[in-house]
């Protein structure tokens, strides 16, 4: 008899679609997740985004913004300290549903990327349900661009192959590519894919969509109709500005 492979949901994202607001809901409900059958991977960089998956499984040529935010470098000993604190993670959590989230995933394009980052997974112990959820591309484009605006330290580029170029052809919104890559690793049926627009016509937020997606009971789903959740905090807010004019830890 063949043992049932641990299920995992994998949030790939794209950026610009609500994934901060999931990440917080998600990393606020752990306990309650956990009573759910449910279990939200803490981070090495930061709790609620788990960036060091796409950080380390990118080629070591190519831009990520938390690379130079965390000095997250692509090599084999940053590979086997993330494989390692991810197993010690699924271990703990035998009995759950794992979930992990990070938008940046949405950034692979290569296979021997998404093989770097089953070797973090441990794929073959998993049955993996990647999310990715999709807008506009024109709408996409122009709220990355002012993503990348807002920082002192980016800018706008002109190169076609730069994470910062946000033209209509911007590999960045070939989100065939991202479609293509997910399903020819993870099976054609595997990729479940939320359309961010018709979740915000609907709901007036992505939230209950991706949770949804992600088989969550539906006692843990914000009632569609809502006001849409806040869950930057207020508190967490604070924290941000007092690390940016040095108070903070």
């Amino acid at each position: 008899m063949v043992e049932a492979r641990q299920r995992l949901y994998l949030h790939i994202g794209t950026h610009k679609t609500g994934s901060s607001s999931l990440q917080h809901y998600l990393g606020a409900q752990r306990k309650t997740l956990v009573s759910h059958g449910f279990a939200y991977f803490t981070g090495a960089y930061e709790p609620d985004n788990h960036v060091e998956f796409f950080a380390i499984a990118l080629r070591a040529d190519r831009e990520a913004f938390s690379r130079a935010k965390y000095g997250i470098e692509q090599t084999d000993k940053a590979l086997a300290a993330a494989a390692a604190n991810f197993q010690e993670f699924r271990q703990a959590n035998q009995k759950q549903a794992l979930i992990v989230s990070t938008e940046g995933l949405s950034l692979l394009r290569h296979d021997d990327e998404v093989e770097r980052l089953n070797t973090i997974l441990g794929a073959e112990m998993l049955d993996i349900v990647p999310i990715l959820v999709l807008r506009d591309k024109a709408a996409f484009l122009k709220s990355f661009r002012k993503q990348i605006l807002k920082h002192a330290d980016r800018e706008l580029s002109n190169d076609p192959a730069s994470i910062n170029y946000v033209e209509q052809d911007s590999w960045l919104a070939d989100f065939g590519a991202i479609k293509s890559l997910w399903r020819k690793h993870f099976g054609e049926n595997a990729l479940r894919i939320i359309d961010y627009d018709q979740a915000m016509k609907r709901d007036e937020d992505v939230l209950p969509a991706a949770l949804k997606a992600m088989d969550l009971p539906e006692s843990f789903i914000p009632v569609a109709g809502s006001v849409r959740l806040n869950t930057d905090t207020f508190k967490a807010r604070i924290k941000r500005f007092l690390r940016k004019v040095g108070l903070g830890s």
